[in-house]
Formats: structure tokens, C-alpha cells, sequence
């Protein structure tokens, strides 16, 4: 998977990596949107189910936080080594509206080809759950 999608205004804050980082990666045109409300978050939130001791600490701190707010603990929070289990729950639970805007905080500190890389899977993750939400 050499491919990230990226919204155009992702697009112009990649353009700024360094150009052996970008070497090699398909750039492709994000083109969902999807609207998310308050309630809808609460509700998947709420139904999340995690078993990671570090997502579990996450989940208490995330109980009745505003979109903005969760968006500032989830980047905060260490996702290394957790679960693909774990992590594709909080990433439906969290949505694409907050997904992006943790892509978007990547993106402003990518400097390596690693860091486009796990660019890469966020922006993938995103894309699928845009196509899964909007039917």
C-alpha cells in the first residue's frame, strides 16, 4: 500500500515533507465527507469494548468529552503496541471527523518516511470508514 488520501488541504501540508520522505507515495484524492454530531460520538463511545489497559485509561478520561476534546487526549495517548482488535474499535468509535484531525496533527510533524507510512494506514482507515458510514 503506497497510497495516502488526503484532502486537499492535506494535500498542500504534505507537499511540505521532505521530499525523501514523499518519494514513492501515491498521493489519491479524498473525496468523502461525513458529518458527525455529538450524540452520534457519545453513542459509539459508549459502546466501545477495549482491552488494552492503556485504551481502557483512555476510555474513563473520554467519558462526556467534546469532539475537540477528545481529539486533544487521543493525541496524547501512546497506540503503540495495542491491538489491530483494539485500535479498529476506537478508530470507528472516534469516526473519520476526529481521525482527520489526528492526520492533520501528523502530517504538521512528518518528517520520515516512517511517519508517512503510518500516515498512510490513518488516511486508508479513514477512507473505509467514510465509504462504510455514508450509505
Amino acid at each position: 500500500m503506497n497510497t495516502l488520501f488526503l484532502t486537499a488541504d492535506e494535500q498542500k501540508i504534505f507537499s511540505g515533507i521532505p521530499e525523501t520522505a514523499r518519494e514513492g507515495w501515491e498521493v489519491s484524492q479524498e473525496t468523502g465527507t461525513f458529518e458527525d454530531s455529538e450524540e452520534k460520538l457519545s453513542m459509539r463511545m459508549a459502546l466501545l469494548r477495549l482491552h488494552d489497559p492503556k485504551l481502557l485509561d483512555f476510555q474513563k478520561n473520554a467519558a462526556g468529552l467534546s469532539s475537540e476534546q477528545l481529539t486533544a487526549l487521543i493525541a496524547k495517548t501512546d497506540l503503540k503496541g495495542v491491538s489491530d482488535a483494539d485500535l479498529a474499535e476506537l478508530t470507528f468509535a472516534i469516526g473519520p471527523v476526529i481521525l482527520g484531525r489526528v492526520i492533520g496533527g501528523l502530517l504538521l510533524q512528518a518528517k520520515t518516511d516512517a511517519n508517512v507510512e503510518d500516515l498512510a494506514a490513518l488516511t486508508m482507515i479513514r477512507h473505509s470508514l467514510i465509504a462504510s458510514f455514508v450509505r
